[in-house]
């Protein structure tokens, strides 16, 4: 598993390994492995109580409506394109959170596509 702080550098954390991520850094994990990782976070003292779970899901919906209208702004550019073309889809940056619908969309509209 990596750590990735803003602004910072990429610390590599392993079975057994130890992190203390000091108060305010803005941070995020990221699994790079083949296998699912567990970690154990410990915060303290106890300042995630229930009005930052309501924030977190505020932000998640927004985050879901947005995803919605990219969909949409997808599905409306590919009524542009002739039926029967090639179209080759890639996909490029670590953001890049559309393809499979993308792809999707495509190939229900019997486009060939190469990834």
């Amino acid at each position: 598993m990596r750590h990735a702080p803003l602004g910072g550098h990429d610390t590599e954390v392993g079975p057994g390994d130890v992190l203390c991520i000091p108060r305010g850094t803005v941070h995020r994990f990221e699994n790079r492995g083949d296998v699912d990782a567990t970690a154990l976070a410990i915060v303290t003292p106890g300042i995630l109580g229930p009005d930052y779970f309501r924030e977190v899901a505020a932000v998640v919906a927004a985050a879901a409506f947005l995803l919605l209208l990219a969909q949409l702004e997808v599905a409306g550019r590919l009524a542009e394109l002739p039926r029967g073309v090639e179209v080759v889809a890639y996909c490029r940056g670590p953001f890049c959170v559309y393809a499979d619908d993308a792809v999707r969309l495509l190939r229900r509209r019997r486009a060939a596509v190469m990834i």
